[in-house]
């Protein structure tokens, strides 16, 4: 079904593949927003932001040459959940793994594109209508709602989710990597609710995590530019996270991309 994704993977496992194998895609599709100093509440809202203890900006800082030599130096200060990111297992496991330490490969490969538009915004997606589009293990699957940023900075991000049975389908099957264009997985509305009333545990408050993080699959939110590739029957998504390790791989930026063939 994927062959020029297979014999990529062969050449970078030395094992012999023709030249006609190795055409490039027919286009590249980026996934990523541009990186401003408004992404993060461009991206999440406010409302969410505040509630973790979060800013609503991207810093900048840069050094420049005078006249005797330029040059530009800059450093970013960047909120890691905000755009396309991949959170790792220890985002919400104490002692789990780093985004470094998390393999490569589980950031490129095969992708199935579910478009769930036409949902309400409450709604939730069945293990039912995830079972439909016979996802295979090793898929990355791509789950695309529409996020709309809430434009009212009280507002809390709501958008559809996949159930927890749904999530619980996907992790078991053993997909490759989930993704979706919305900022977190979990019911934002739903996880605030239930924190407040004193409700713990991350299989309870954020099951479609728990779900893929517990078993190690990593979870990219904050995709854009979905609606290019809905449709697509040959697509190969790429997006590889930044090395961070420690308490600062918590999650990594990623330059996200399909590659349509």
């Amino acid at each position: 079904m994927w062959p020029r994704y297979l014999c990529c993977l062969a050449c970078l496992s030395l094992v012999s593949c023709s030249e006609d194998d190795l055409q490039p895609p027919e286009r590249i599709v980026d996934l990523s927003p541009t990186i401003t100093a408004d992404l993060p509440v461009r991206m999440v809202g406010h409302a969410l932001l505040s509630g973790i203890g979060a800013r609503d900006s991207t810093e900048f800082e840069h050094l420049e040459g005078d006249e005797s030599l330029y040059y530009l130096d800059s450093y970013i200060t960047l909120f890691n959940h905000a755009g396309p990111h991949a959170d790792a297992p220890l985002h919400l496991i104490p002692q789990g793994k780093a985004i470094d330490q998390l393999e490569l490969a589980s950031f490129f490969g095969p992708a199935r594109v579910l478009d769930y538009r036409s949902l309400a915004r409450t709604d939730t997606v069945s293990i039912a209508e995830i079972q439909e589009h016979n996802i295979q293990p090793g898929d990355i699957v791509i789950l695309y709602v529409g996020y709309q940023v809430p434009t009212d900075p009280e507002e809390l991000p709501v958008y559809p989710v996949l159930s927890a049975a749904a999530a619980e389908y996907l992790a078991e099957l053993a997909v490759k990597a989930f993704a979706t264009d919305v900022p977190g997985v979990d019911d934002v509305p739903r996880l605030m609710d239930l924190w407040a009333q004193g409700v713990t545990g991350l299989a309870n408050l954020l099951p479609v995590h728990h779900a893929f993080l517990s078993r190690e699959i990593p979870v990219v939110e904050g995709l854009v530019n979905l609606d290019a590739i809905v449709g697509e029957e040959d697509v190969v998504f790429v997006g590889f996270p930044l090395k961070m390790t420690g308490k600062a791989g918590d999650a990594g930026l990623m330059r996200a991309a399909a590659l349509i063939y």
